[in-house]
C-alpha cells in the first residue's frame, strides 16, 4: 500500500467516526430530550389527576377513573411523546371548561338571576293555576275548601316548589350562591295566583250567567 493509500484510507476512517460520533452525540440529545419530555408529562400528568379529584369534589361529581391507557400504534418515542403531551392538554382545556360551567346554574344558565327567578315562579304559579282551574271546573263558587286552597294552599306550594327549584338548579355548583328572591317569589305565587283566581271566578261567572 502506498503512502498516498494510507492516508486515503486514514482519512476515510476518520470521516466515518466523525459521522458515527455525531450520530452518537444526536442519539444522546434525543434520549435526553425525550426523558426530559417524559418527566415533565409525568409531572404534568400527576398535577392534572389531583386537579381532576379537586375538580370533582368542587363540582359534587363521581371521582374520575384514571386508568392505564391502550397501547398506541406509535413506534417513535417523540411523536408519542408528543400526542400524550397534546392529549394532557386538552383534557386540561376541558377541566377549564368543566369548571367554567359550574360557575353557572344548571337551569337557565345564561339569563341573569332575577329574570331566572321570574321564570321559575312563573312556571310553578302558572301550574297551580292550571290546578286552580280543576278545582273551579268540579266544584262550586262558594266551596269554602276551594277558596282556602285556590288562596293559600296553591299559592303556597307553587312558592315552595319555586323555591326549592331555585335553591338548586338555579344555583351555581362552583361560587357565591345567587340571590333567591323570596319576596319576589311571594309576590308572584300569591299575589299573582290571587288575581289569576279572580280572573277566574269572573269569567265562569261570566259563562255561567
Amino acid at each position: 500500500m502506498s503512502w498516498s493509500d494510507y492516508a486515503r484510507a486514514a482519512r476515510e476512517l476518520a470521516e466515518l467516526r466523525r459521522v458515527e460520533d455525531a450520530a452518537a452525540a444526536d442519539r444522546a440529545a434525543v434520549t435526553r430530550t425525550a426523558a426530559d419530555d417524559l418527566d415533565n408529562l409525568t409531572r404534568h400528568l400527576e398535577a392534572q389527576r389531583d386537579l381532576l379529584h379537586k375538580l370533582a369534589g368542587t363540582l359534587k361529581l363521581p371521582e374520575p377513573w384514571i386508568g392505564r391507557a391502550d397501547r398506541s400504534s406509535v413506534t417513535d418515542v417523540a411523536q408519542a411523546l408528543h400526542l400524550a403531551a397534546d392529549a394532557a392538554n386538552a383534557a386540561d382545556v376541558e377541566a377549564r371548561r368543566a369548571e367554567h360551567i359550574g360557575t353557572r346554574p344548571i337551569l337557565l344558565p345564561d339569563v341573569s338571576p332575577t329574570t331566572r327567578n321570574v321564570i321559575i315562579y312563573s312556571v310553578w304559579a302558572g301550574l297551580g293555576w292550571l290546578l286552580q282551574c280543576g278545582l273551579m271546573t268540579f266544584s262550586s263558587e262558594t266551596d269554602f275548601g276551594v277558596l282556602a286552597w285556590s288562596l293559600c294552599g296553591l299559592p303556597a306550594l307553587a312558592f315552595f316548589a319555586g323555591y326549592l327549584t331555585v335553591s338548586t338548579l338555579g344555583q351555581p355548583r362552583v361560587g357565591a350562591s345567587l340571590p333567591k328572591q323570596v319576596r319576589l317569589g311571594g309576590v308572584i305565587c300569591f299575589g299573582g295566583m290571587t288575581l289569576a283566581w279572580i280572573a277566574l271566578i269572573a269569567a265562569f261567572s261570566f259563562l255561567r250567567g
